[in-house]
């Protein structure tokens, strides 16, 4: 035990003092009362000398006493000890604040104090004793792990108690809402240290906050973003060097946690509206530092809406996305991120109606801003130039598509009809809703020799919509209207001539903006498009199956893209599907 923890001190403290000292360590509730309601009446050359009363009031051999007493004869019997104990905490933080504690006491501190905040955690609301709102409750109890802290001894000791996050995260889900700004300080620094370096982080300690958080999650999702949103809660909001401080930890849980499930939690929860929020204002902002947790929260964000952009992106251009594009302050920070946006990840996204609508709403927002003035290199201004041609051309197919200019007409599902009629002249199958017939003649037949009867089932599109899958129809069918159709021409020949005996298929990569077009070996063809592929080699060149690649990732998906499957029936004159 520390010496300064030692009752012996209570002989250089005034008779007066010293009498209600000795009376409270000995046990005395009232006395103990009296001498901690507030330590700073005590003369400050005096207040070192009160430790060993706290240290002693503290001794966690009373909670299952407590607790034992409080079952016998309810809460009043136990209001005195939960006020001393309240005492007793908040006494240490002010004779923390006057410099009364010596810093190789924090250790012995740690062993009597954790038990206690332990014990308040999770028993003064159920006690029916709580005394004080939760929210100043936990600003003691987290401000009382955050100075020990300090001391490399308790530090160590303090890493190593299992439930210390918990009681964290319990009491950053009351800052996130209108705590104190020396409560958000100390959460940002234990988020902080959830990593031992760049690369490792602390699983347990990760786990632990989605129990304080509420125990799933989604709830630890839901104080994240609040915390952003406290934060920087509009585009304009102002920055300081403790915007920062409380932004880095979180900039680097969201882009480095490294746990699926979160990451769609953090969705759901609005990370993407938050995020680009954050980046608005860290972007506007003259202070050097902002760029420290720009970078990462950022990146976070390219990584959000790239997993699935026709929500996401479309969110974060609702958000203003694009006035992070035209703000030229802390470019240098988010430049490699930036280049990804305009060259790659909302081109990408063209491919989707809500993203290429709302994205050729945006465009129009800032139509009126200078790109030669706002991008000084040359190959960001090229790519926005590029974006804007791109979304003017996607813009015309779907309006085109929306008039029918593409779809409306199929083809026979039947291999060995494949007539090509209006579509409203055709009979859709009850049973898949993705195949026409233009008889019942060919339906039966498709049934019994074209291996329909094998796939006849509803086909699960996780998370994509029907318009959407039908655009991506449409994209391929005008690629046949355009000089691409040369292009496919050429490619399947150079393949027929190499390959004479195999059929190919048609690859369409949208992940990059542009279609760029592959021509490939049945043998390379994705195991769930096997049906799709044996059904061109036995159409006997009638049919051909084209593979449309677009950015799309799910939290259980390393892949950044997903493939859709649409077989083309090729007549002389017309393409269908």
């Amino acid at each position: 035990m520390h010496p300064s923890l030692n009752v012996s001190n209570f002989s250089r403290l005034p008779p007066f003092l010293r009498k209600r000292a000795v009376a409270a360590a000995s046990g005395s509730q009232e006395d103990a009362l009296a001498l901690l309601k507030d330590v700073t009446d005590v003369a400050p050359n005096y207040r070192p000398f009160l430790l060993p009363v706290i240290y002693t009031v503290l001794n966690p051999a009373r909670i299952p006493m407590i607790l034992s007493r409080f079952d016998s004869s309810g809460s009043a019997s136990i209001n005195s000890d939960i006020l001393a104990t309240r005492f007793c905490l908040g006494g240490l933080l002010r004779l923390r604040q006057s410099k009364a504690i010596p810093i190789g006491a924090f250790a012995d501190l740690w062993t009597v104090v954790w038990p206690w905040i332990e014990f308040l955690d999770e028993y003064e609301e159920s006690l029916g004793v709580d005394m004080a709102p939760a929210m100043a409750r936990y600003e003691v109890l987290v401000s009382l792990i955050r100075f020990l802290h300090d001391d490399e001894s308790a530090m160590q000791l303090i890493d190593s108690t299992p439930g210390v996050h918990v009681v964290v995260a319990r009491a950053w889900s009351y800052f996130v809402i209108h705590g104190p700004e020396t409560g958000m300080s100390n959460v940002s620094y234990f988020i902080a240290r959830l990593w031992k370096n760049p690369t490792t982080w602390d699983s347990a300690a990760f786990d632990e906050l989605i129990v304080g958080a509420g125990g799933t999650r989604m709830d630890l999702a839901s104080v994240v973003v609040s915390h952003l949103k406290r934060v920087l809660p509009h585009p304009y909001s102002r920055v300081t060097r403790d915007t920062v401080f409380y932004l880095v930890p979180i900039a680097y849980l969201v882009i480095n946690h490294q746990d699926p499930p979160f990451r769609d939690a953090l969705s759901l929860c609005g990370i993407v509206t938050a995020l680009t929020t954050s980046a608005q204002a860290l972007c506007r902002s003259t202070l050097d530092d902002a760029a420290m947790p720009l970078k990462p929260l950022f990146s976070a964000l390219m990584q959000q809406i790239s997993s699935f952009p026709p929500i996401w992106v479309t969110e974060a251009l609702r958000a203003g996305l694009l006035e992070i594009v035209f703000t030229p302050h802390h470019r240098k920070a988010i430049y490699q991120a930036l280049t990804a946006l305009v060259r790659n990840i909302l081109p990408a996204a063209t491919v989707y109606q809500s993203a290429l609508l709302q994205l050729s709403t945006s465009l129009a927002q800032v139509r009126h801003r200078n790109p030669d003035t706002t991008f000084g290199d040359m190959a960001l201004r090229a790519g926005w130039v590029r974006l804007e041609a791109l979304a003017e051309s996607r813009s015309r197919i779907l309006d085109e598509h929306r008039r029918g200019a593409f779809t409306s007409t199929r083809a026979c599902h039947d291999i060995e009809c494949g007539e090509i009629r209006p579509k409203q002249e055709l009979k859709q199958c009850s049973g898949c809703l993705s195949a026409y017939y233009c008889s019942r003649t060919c339906q039966t037949s498709d049934w019994r020799r074209g291996g329909h009867r094998q796939t006849c089932r509803p086909r699960e599109y996780p998370h994509i919509s029907s318009r959407d899958r039908s655009f991506f129809l449409a994209l391929v069918l005008q690629a046949y209207t355009t000089s691409k159709q040369e292009e496919i021409t050429e490619k399947r020949l150079l393949f027929m001539e190499e390959h004479s005996h195999q059929v190919p298929y048609i690859m369409f990569d949208f992940t990059t903006g542009s279609s760029d077009i592959e021509v490939g070996s049945p043998g390379d063809v994705p195991s769930e498009f096997k049906f799709e592929m044996e059904r061109t080699v036995r159409s006997g060149g009638q049919m051909q199956l084209h593979l449309v690649k677009v950015l799309h990732r799910t939290p259980t998906e390393s892949s950044a893209s997903r493939i859709w499957p649409f077989s083309l029936r090729i007549g002389s004159r017309s393409v269908a599907a």
